[in-house]
């Protein structure tokens, strides 16, 4: 009867259950140092290209270690890997708030602080797909998968916004304090997880293990060109995370509460977008619809230049949003073999975010 309970709904296997709790806190808590520490880099240098170090500090050493870290994944129980790189960022981003106190941070402590978190991060990412299978039947994976979505859905809703007040409310550094909690949160839920016994992965894709996993970029047909795609789209929204922060400073003159408004806004789209775009864009194969998805959201950006109001900004991120959030929809179907077991780091190999 226990078991069938499990099987019907996830949310009643008490492992699943922690790990799901501790991905919907810290996924909130990262809005809060997408917020406030882009938005304090920004106060204390006025300068956009350091605002955009810190985003390329967090984003680029993933793209170096998920391969590593999926090894490690594949070598070491999950649950110790996700748990050290939760507590190691715990630190890492209390360290910020930590050393502001004392007076004695600077600029180049963020963004080494940044390197090092941003190099962990792949660890969880690749490792919750590692995990969810072993904490759920067959049966409720889909539910499973549809709970952790859902978490980092709404912390695109609620996140900014709150992040953005309690910015305004007690200052950039002091707001990173709450993202370091659910850290390490979440790294304490992690160790509590259970032991998963291992399976090797498959005879056909050993060719994946080769140069740090890295090798699966080529050996599996479908990859390289979604990974190139994953690039170009990326890089080419990386700008946009960087000039956001300025745009709002210095040509809509809001404070960090409007700051986190505008993401909400991007929010909110993007969810419609999940519900809407992602269904529509199931009628055409991966190879046309995103890269017609990613023009569309191009295409819906150009307002950016003519709008100075924040009330109206806010409204136009409602519909700039949803062609973004499909794109990151694609990605978990077209690799789909990442979530079975022993084969983390193909996972990782294919991406970190």
């Amino acid at each position: 009867m226990e078991r069938t309970a499990a099987v019907g709904a996830p949310l009643r296997h008490p492992a699943f259950q922690r790990l799901w709790l501790g991905l919907s806190v810290s996924y909130l808590g990262d809005q809060f140092t997408i917020i406030a520490l882009l938005w304090f880099v920004l106060q204390l240098t006025g300068s956009g290209a350091a605002v955009g170090l810190v985003i390329l500090c967090f984003d680029l050493p993933g793209v170096v270690t998920g391969a590593i870290l999926g090894r490690l994944l594949d070598r070491y129980q999950p649950r110790l890997v996700m748990g050290f790189d939760n507590l190691a960022r715990a630190a890492l981003i209390a360290a910020i708030p930590t050393l502001y106190a004392l007076g004695s941070l600077q600029l180049w402590h963020v963004f080494v602080l940044a390197l090092l978190a941003g190099a962990l991060s792949p660890a969880t990412t690749a490792g919750v797909r590692a995990f969810v299978p072993h904490l759920v039947d067959d049966a409720a994976l889909d539910r499973a998968n549809a709970l952790t979505a859902t978490s980092l859905q709404f912390s695109y809703l609620a996140g900014p916004v709150a992040a953005g007040f309690a910015v305004a409310r007690f200052g950039g550094p002091w707001a990173l304090f709450i993202d370091a909690a659910s850290f390490l949160l979440m790294g304490l839920l992690a160790l509590t997880l259970p032991a998963i016994a291992r399976e090797p992965c498959v005879a056909q894709h050993a060719a994946a293990n080769r140069w740090l996993g890295f090798g699966a970029l080529f050996s599996l047909r479908s990859v390289p060109a979604l990974t190139l795609l994953s690039l170009v789209f990326f890089f080419s929204y990386g700008p946009l995370e960087a000039a956001l922060p300025v745009y709002s400073s210095q040509t809509l003159h809001a404070n960090a509460g409007g700051y986190g408004l505008l993401w909400t806004g991007f929010g909110v789209g993007a969810f419609a977008g999940v519900l809407t775009l992602t269904r529509l864009s199931h009628r055409w194969r991966p190879g046309i619809a995103l890269p017609l998805i990613a023009v569309l959201w191009g295409a819906l950006l150009c307002p950016l230049f003519f709008i100075r109001q924040l009330p109206s900004r806010c409204c136009s991120s409602v519909w700039q949003g949803p062609p973004g959030r499909p794109i990151h929809r694609w990605k978990p179907p077209c690799c789909s073999g990442s979530s079975r077991p022993g084969c983390a780091a193909r996972s990782s190999a294919r991406g970190t975010r």
